[in-house]
């Protein structure tokens, strides 16, 4: 099972490197709607209540999993 964690970790770094990559560089060259933030927007707010759930989630994910790592047995 180890070498699938191992898997979806490595996939999940790489998207994120990614994804780091491609901001950056719509960053630099400042054109309209390139930015995630950009694309994401007009979904968003066709769907406020559940872009705020799934924000929601994020969140309560990203303040309960430290602890469970660092804390678990």
């Amino acid at each position: 099972m180890g070498v699938v964690w191992n898997g979806l970790l490595i996939a999940a770094g790489v998207a994120v490197a990614a994804g780091a990559g491609v901001e950056a560089y719509a960053l630099r060259t400042k054109r309209a709607g390139d930015t995630l933030s950009e694309h994401i927007r007009p979904w968003a707010k066709a769907h406020r209540g559940l872009f705020l759930a799934l924000c929601g989630l994020l969140v309560a994910v990203g303040a309960w999993l430290p602890g469970h790592i660092l804390g678990g047995s």
